[in-house]
């Protein structure tokens, strides 16, 4: 209960003394420019009571004044001036810029002149500057003094000591005695009291230390300030009052003159003590020069003694102890600056840099323009100066912010700056251990110590194991601290670890400290390193390396998350590389559209089969990708449709296509597109239609052969009985033409009859080498005068070497005869048929090109079919292309056909080519 009042006490005496604090301040800074804007009233006149009358004693010419030397002066508008104290009183009412009557006797003559008051600076106005600089700067230092490692002793003296200088270096009252002009000066009172025996404190704690006269010594000096200071500011109005033949004034006087020699034996004991202790014991000579030059030319002003700029350099000496002081903690490394101190610091220096500015920038243009400065023009200036300053701010304070961080922390200031930096290393792609490695040699850089060293912790989560150093053997707890689990910094002398869970001998020196890293509120790593000459770390560095650990963790839990999500990612990467793999591997055509049934992706194979780049295809329709698309075939499946088009490809190739279209649907059953599988079926079907067409070919070759034997042997018998009837004489004219239509009609049938045995007859007879040139140039001899009757003009395409196949030549003829004659009858008003053979490496090419008729899809489909003729009746059979097709299986080739109505056909062969033909 008792250390919960104490220390809520002590909260509260923080809080009201950086309260009353900062209303020094406020003060101090209100009295800093009611002193520098006062202006003094004046008309211009010095006067002195001569022979019981005020005469003029000297006049300033500069301040316009109608006043003369030897003027006597009466009274000023209504108002009778007799004594000094009517015409001071005369002064502090009137305001700078009024006008009023003087009533003066000029050599016996009553005169009356009207009189300005025009406002004097303080002469003194420079070196009240001076004291005001030194003042701040000591309130600064104050900040700095509040917020270090020092003892309590030392703490409060300093402290003690940088209050009166702020009160007795800024507060000056000026002889307006507004409420404020009171405050200042008994502040400045109280300041001036206190100050000699602050010093002289400081000074018997700086040489005597622990000595057991120091208390005794310290009672000796303070006894005599207070008194001195209880006089001075209790028994003035007493004594100013008590004004029997001026006893009271002079009292007084005689008290300021005794405080004012105490005050001074107090200063230079203060400076005589430090010097003379540092001389014998030759140490810190250097603090005790800069004691003795920034203090003794104020001891000299306390005890009058002028010399050249005496008061200037008593005002600005004073600085040079604290930067001293600031110095030498900067180079012990024992400098700390609290967040709110250094904020008070900075704020505070600003503050005075814009004031001074702007009074110097005001002052310029007053020193440049002189009177000539109007009102309006001081209010434009004025603005100006205002604008200067809030432009000037922003960068001010962080010259400032960084000038001092530098003059805290020395050389460690870039490393300390760098430290909470990670501009440089947050990357998520940036590997635990290197980032680590790199924190550790942060701190050794900021923190200035020898060796940091990170630990990993292990998977049966007591273990951790050293970073950079495989071979190190692993740092096990017993258990671990709840300290370290909850993020706070431990010693090595709190921890017992070592390298196995029985080692009791602790791993880390006492000096050690242990900072954690916690990775969503679980122990990740830790950082160990000891504190530079083992004291630890100062409350900044404190906070910011806690700051830092917090970074830590966050930076390494988005490393460990983007280390998952990559191996996520590669993962999915290498999912959908095997998914396209795949499609892309397969040889059906694989189609997305989206709802609107535009194409959003495809394969390969589609983009072979459409015929055009993948690119092209994009935001298109379907049917819209081909030259020609109609539909054959369409069947409904379970999840979709099946179609069969045939179509014309943006290469002008006719393709018989399979497509299957199935809606897409996500994983909640929204259709958002469709799927297409499309399937190149043409050489499936052209397949199928050669193996129909065998199986056409062998059972109507089965059937051919049985009609035809039956047929053959009564169609010989009526042959032969016609011919035998038109020899006989006795058969008349009549009966002579029937015959002869008969035997017509018979040979007709003979010759239907021939065709069917050679559609099923299976030569057996071995084959041999056949020319294919010679044989067709003999084919076109044979038909040369039905081609010319009919008007068929043949162009032949034949290359220079031979061309040679397996077979039969008379087959291989009665193929080209079929075909030639075919064509022929295609161009029944005659035309020009191209016969075109190519050869290749393995295959002999030909090719029929008619300028006929052409032929429609469907009779294409059927033109090889048995009996099947487009033809008139009487004027063919249909066997002749069953039997072209038949040979050319039969020789191992194959027989395609092109032709468009209109436009005539094309019928396509190729044979097997034979290298090197044996004669026959």
């Amino acid at each position: 209960m008792l250390e919960s009042l104490k220390k809520r006490w002590l909260e509260q005496a923080d809080r009201l003394g950086y309260l009353g604090l900062t209303l020094l301040i406020v003060f101090g800074l209100m009295n800093v420019i009611h002193n520098l804007t006062y202006r003094q009233p004046s008309d211009g006149a010095s006067l002195t009571m001569e022979n019981g009358a005020l005469v003029v004693v000297d006049s300033d010419f500069s301040a316009d004044t109608s006043l003369q030397i030897g003027d006597v002066l009466i009274g000023i508008d209504d108002r009778d001036i007799l004594t000094e104290d009517d015409y001071q009183d005369f002064l502090h009412e009137v305001t700078v810029g009024s006008r009023h009557l003087y009533q003066v006797m000029r050599g016996g003559t009553r005169y009356e002149y009207w009189v300005e008051i025009k406002g004097l600076k303080n002469p003194e106005l420079l070196v009240y500057t001076a004291y005001t600089l030194s003042g701040f700067i000591y309130i600064l230092f104050l900040f700095l003094v509040l917020s270090q490692n020092l003892s309590l002793y030392i703490h409060s003296r300093l402290i003690m000591f940088c209050l009166c200088v702020y009160l007795a270096f800024v507060f000056q009252d000026t002889p307006k005695l507004s409420p404020l002009d009171w405050i200042s000066y008994h502040l400045s009172q109280l300041g001036t009291l206190l100050l000699p025996s602050a010093l002289f404190s400081m000074a018997l704690k700086q040489t005597l230390r622990d000595n057991r006269w120091l208390a005794f010594l310290q009672v000796v000096h303070w006894v005599p300030t207070l008194a001195g200071a209880f006089l001075t500011l209790i028994l003035p109005p007493l004594l100013l009052s008590f004004n029997e033949e001026g006893m009271g004034p002079r009292v007084f006087s005689d008290i300021l003159r005794m405080q004012g020699f105490w005050g001074g034996a107090l200063v230079f004991l203060a400076v005589l003590l430090p010097t003379l202790l540092a001389e014998i014991r030759r140490s810190e000579r250097n603090l005790s020069l800069f004691w003795a030059v920034s203090w003794l030319p104020y001891g000299l002003t306390l005890w009058k003694l002028e010399y050249p700029f005496s008061s200037a350099i008593s005002g600005l000496a004073p600085i040079f102890l604290p930067l001293a002081m600031v110095f030498r903690w900067s180079r012990e490394g024992r400098l700390y600056l609290g967040s709110l101190g250094k904020k008070g610091f900075v704020y505070l220096v600003v503050t005075l840099f814009l004031i001074l500015g702007y009074f110097l920038f005001v002052g310029s243009f007053q020193v440049l323009l002189g009177s000539s400065i109007g009102p309006d023009g001081l209010s434009i200036v004025s603005g100006l100066g205002i604008m200067f300053a809030a432009v000037s701010y922003t960068a001010l304070r962080h010259y400032v912010t960084d000038a001092l961080d530098r003059l805290i922390y020395g050389e460690r200031f870039e490393p300390l700056k760098e430290l909470l930096d990670f501009s440089a290393i947050n990357r998520a792609d940036m590997e635990i251990e290197a980032f680590l490695t790199t924190i550790c040699a942060r701190i050794r850089h900021a923190f200035g110590v020898n060796q940091a060293l990170a630990y990993v912790r292990g998977w049966d989560g007591n273990s951790f194991w050293l970073v950079g150093d495989a071979d190190q053997p692993r740092l096990v707890f017993e258990t671990l601290p709840p300290a370290l689990l909850q993020g706070g910094l431990l010693r090595g002398a709190q921890v017992t670890a070592g390298p196995s869970a029985e080692d009791e001998e602790p791993l880390f020196a006492g000096d050690d400290v242990l900072a954690p890293i916690r990775v969503s509120g679980q122990l990740a790593a830790l950082i160990v390193f000891v504190p530079r000459e083992g004291r630890g770390l100062p409350p900044e560095e404190d906070r910011m390396l806690k700051s830092l650990l917090e970074q830590c963790g966050v930076l390494m839990e988005n490393m460990e998350l983007y280390e998952n999500i990559n191996q996520k990612a590669q993962s999915i990467m290498q999912l959908k590389e095997y998914n396209e793999n795949i499609i892309e591997s397969s040889r059906i055509g694989i189609l997305t559209t989206d709802e609107m049934e535009r194409a959003v992706s495809c394969n390969s194979a589609f983009a072979d089969i459409v015929g055009a780049p993948r690119d092209a295809l994009a935001g298109q329709k379907f049917p819209e990708w081909f030259m020609e698309y109609e539909e054959t075939d369409r069947s409904a499946m379970k999840f979709g449709m099946n179609y069969e088009v045939a179509v014309v490809n943006r290469r002008g190739r006719e393709m018989a296509l399979d497509i299957r279209k199935t809606p897409l649907k996500t994983k909640d059953n929204v259709v958002y597109g469709t799927l297409y599988l499309v399937e190149d079926i043409s050489e499936k079907k052209r397949i199928s239609q050669q193996m129909m067409q065998q199986e056409k070919l062998a059972s109507i070759g089965m059937l051919a052969a049985g009609v035809a034997h039956e047929i053959n042997t009564p169609l010989t018998g009526i042959v032969s009985y016609a011919q035998f009837l038109i020899q006989d004489p006795a058969v008349g004219e009549e009966q002579r033409e029937l015959l002869d239509l008969m035997l017509n009609q018979s040979e007709r049938a003979t010759h239907i009859v021939a065709s069917l045995l050679n559609f099923s007859r299976k030569e057996s007879q071995p084959k041999g080498p056949v020319d294919v040139i010679a044989v067709l140039e003999q084919t076109l001899k044979f038909l040369h005068h039905q081609l010319q009757k009919n008007g068929v003009n043949v162009v032949c395409l034949f290359p220079e070497e031979a061309a040679y196949l397996e077979g039969l030549s008379n087959q291989i003829q009665q193929v080209f005869v079929n075909l030639i004659v075919n064509a022929k009858d295609a161009m029944p008003e005659g035309g020009e048929l191209k016969i075109e053979i190519r050869m290749r490496d393995a295959f002999i090419d030909l090719r029929f090109i008619d300028a006929g008729t052409g032929m429609d899809w469907q009779t294409q489909k059927h033109i090889f079919d048995p009996f099947f003729t487009t033809k008139e009746v009487g004027k063919g059979t249909g066997l002749g292309l069953s039997v072209v097709y038949n040979i050319v299986q039969e020789h191992g080739g194959h027989i395609e056909v092109e032709s468009k109505v209109g436009r005539g056909s094309i019928f396509s062969l190729r044979f097997p080519r034979l290298r090197q033909p044996v004669p026959a």
